[in-house]
């Protein structure tokens, strides 16, 4: 009889980090001062919002950790989010355990599981996490926090911005490697151009301004920290 090899040892999810006190408590005071009076989609709040959120990111992946994006069956670029359980399950099958897919766009996957239940996040993922703590806490703010969750996953697509072929590298990146890229991505943030779309968020990388005038579909801008300087 083959003797089943020991249970690894369970990974860190945020609800265990907050308890222990791991998890960076979440900058309330700074969130309501930027985002406490928001009461409409502009890109100045959608830059503030995003540079929050990025922050927010690089907090929870000091606790918990990185995975990349799920497959979609004939798409090879594909980016369904995915999250893993913190806790290994043993499949008898291949006589291992294995911490396996949570599905988190499936309606029983809720927040509150990821919250409690997830050692393993995308960044799309951990980025609807990032959004709800946040809407508690300023809930006339979550259509702009929407927006900047979008705005980071455009972001990471800018390799001017990453400094990543962001395709190629988001499912070989670890949890040290994906702080690193956010980190980046948040240091580069004044170097960004914003644009409110009709649905989601335009970004521009340094140097790009310029270009804002083929997007005719966008109603406001957030200029480059420079270019404002510049300007005024």
């Amino acid at each position: 009889m083959i003797q089943k090899p020991d249970q690894p040892q369970s990974a860190a999810t945020l609800e265990q980090a907050k308890a222990n006190g791991a998890l960076r408590p979440l900058d309330r005071q700074r969130l309501r001062a930027q985002l406490g009076l928001v009461d409409r989609i502009v890109a100045a709040d959608v830059r503030r919002a995003t540079e929050l959120l990025l922050q927010r990111l690089i907090d929870y992946y000091e606790v918990i950790q990185y995975t990349g994006p799920g497959y979609v069956y004939g798409r090879v670029s594909s980016s369904w989010p995915s999250a893993l359980y913190a806790e290994a399950r043993y499949n008898s099958m291949y006589s291992c355990w294995q911490h396996i897919e949570m599905s988190p766009v499936h309606p029983t996957c809720t927040l509150e599981m990821l919250v409690s239940e997830a050692g393993w996040m995308c960044t799309d993922t951990a980025a609807k996490v990032a959004e709800a703590e946040m809407a508690e806490e300023v809930p006339e703010a979550g259509a702009v926090l929407a927006q900047a969750r979008y705005a980071v996953e455009s972001l990471l697509g800018v390799s001017s911005v990453s400094g990543v072929l962001w395709s190629d590298s988001r499912r070989r990146l670890r949890t040290a490697g994906i702080r690193k890229v956010l980190t980046r991505v948040r240091a580069a943030l004044p170097e960004v151009t914003i644009g409110i779309g009709v649905i989601r968020p335009v970004v521009l990388g340094p140097g790009d301004s310029a270009k804002t005038g083929i997007f005719k579909d966008v109603s406001d801008w957030s200029w480059p920290a420079m270019k404002l300087a510049a300007s005024a």
